[in-house]
């Protein structure tokens, strides 16, 4: 079997798993997995449909906001040629919601690009205030842990704002292993006709700093 044909199969089955019962040390492994730096080098190379990108992640600390309620994280997408042109930059504030649920909840920042490189540069995040945070209603993702540890989520429904082109709501869909996130986005049309983002499959970001690269195979 191709590379590529095994990594899309494996991505499109990875939301019929069977759900296993959160430990209360699973929303800090949800963190960690998230945060890194990643890019999809590998699945670029094989794939000319897939553009290489980078994505950075990092925890924040957001001014009057207390440490008890989950994880504040800083996430920066780029173009890998052009990382200092993000063309996506949010906060992701990872908690819990049940027995059984994490919850990604997404906020735009005021002023983004004053932000650029943070994952980087953590000082420049220092001063930015929770209540100035623009919350994606409608783009939380909701993440169950399957029975061999790893997170599985996607949004809810169809109130996730998108307009990119013709598209009026967006689904996401991730799932999270030790060393690898698959991030599938797409648009859809008032008719629910797919616009934007890939057809059969997401992307597949590897993290940097770990050597070993093969968990999800």
């Amino acid at each position: 079997m191709k590379p590529f044909y095994f990594f899309m199969l494996l991505f499109l089955s990875c939301f019929s798993y069977a759900q296993s019962p959160l430990k209360k040390i699973d929303l800090e492994e949800f963190k960690n997995r998230l945060v890194g730096n990643f890019d999809n080098q590998e699945q670029a190379s094989l794939n000319k449909e897939f553009p290489s990108l980078s994505l950075h992640i990092r925890e924040v600390a957001l001014k009057g906001k207390k440490k008890d309620d989950g994880y504040w994280l800083y996430a920066e997408f780029s173009e890998t040629a052009k990382s200092d042109e993000p063309f996506r930059q949010r906060i992701y504030h990872l908690h819990k919601k049940d027995n059984s649920t994490l919850v990604q909840e997404v906020y735009e920042l005021p002023n983004a690009n004053r932000y650029t490189g943070a994952w980087n540069e953590p000082e420049k995040l220092k001063k930015l205030p929770y209540d100035s945070l623009i919350a994606r209603t409608g783009c939380a993702v909701f993440f169950q842990k399957d029975n061999d540890g790893n997170f599985n989520g996607k949004t809810e429904g169809n109130g996730c704002e998108s307009k990119i082109g013709d598209a009026v709501y967006t689904t996401i869909e991730i799932a999270c292993y030790t060393t690898l996130q698959t991030y599938w986005a797409r648009g859809f049309n008032k008719d629910g006709k797919q616009v934007w983002g890939p057809e059969k499959g997401g992307y597949r970001f590897r993290k940097w700093t770990t050597p070993k690269r093969d968990e999800a195979e």
